[in-house]
């Protein structure tokens, strides 16, 4: 298919979007004026709503499209950034986390898009599932005064063991060349900001919120 093939099918598709929600929103208004514009409606105005929504969305994607395949991959790096935003503000994170946060929003996700921009697929196929979570740390590893360590379980009592670190594996597991012994408890989750000698409750697995065991 050539160039101009795919511009003609693109104006076609979008002047048929456009169409269908100029119909919408006359249909929208029409309604609302039959019901009165001083009188809330919380049907027709959830519908008005919904169709000025889609207006902006139409009008972003048809810009990116406009503006060729940067375009495109800077509205899915925004649409992704805002998705990974949106997940971990619902998924609990831990003090330690901000790290690993910090590289995946700012580093491993614009080089991503980077990449597929500059056409790199084989780097790119490969870059979040080897290089990033090599990179990124286990769960159990958390910084604390500046070491590297992990919080542990002894005769009852939280402290931190600062630990030597090897291999990192792709499914999350670390290996701990130093700073442990076989058999220490250590602590994989915690929602608050741990300390030495904090009490702490010690579960199987953990429960999501409004779930049950």
């Amino acid at each position: 298919m050539s160039t101009m093939d795919v511009s003609t099918t693109l104006v076609r598709i979008f002047g048929a979007v456009f169409l269908v929600l100029a119909v919408a929103s006359t249909i929208g208004l029409i309604l609302k004026w039959r019901s009165g514009f001083a009188h809330p409606h919380a049907t027709i105005d959830n519908l008005n709503a919904r169709l000025k929504a889609w207006w902006i969305m139409i009008a972003v994607i048809t810009a990116a499209t406009w503006a060729g395949a940067w375009g495109v991959i800077a509205l899915f790096a925004l649409v992704s950034f805002q998705c990974l935003r949106e997940y971990v503000s619902l998924a609990p994170t831990r003090k330690g986390d901000h790290r690993a946060l910090i590289w995946s929003f700012y580093v491993f996700l614009p080089l991503q898009y980077y990449l597929i921009a500059a056409g790199w697929y084989g780097l790119f196929s490969i870059l979040i599932p080897v290089y990033a979570f090599l990179l990124l740390p286990n769960a159990a590893v958390v910084q604390h005064e500046g070491k590297t360590g992990v919080w542990r379980l002894k005769d009852g009592t939280l402290e931190f063991a600062p630990v030597t670190l090897g291999v990192q594996g792709l499914d999350g597991t670390v290996q701990v060349i130093a700073g442990l012994n076989e058999g220490d408890t250590v602590v994989l989750y915690s929602q608050t900001a741990l300390k030495p000698g904090a009490r702490i409750a010690v579960v199987e697995q953990l429960v999501p919120v409004g779930g049950t065991k």
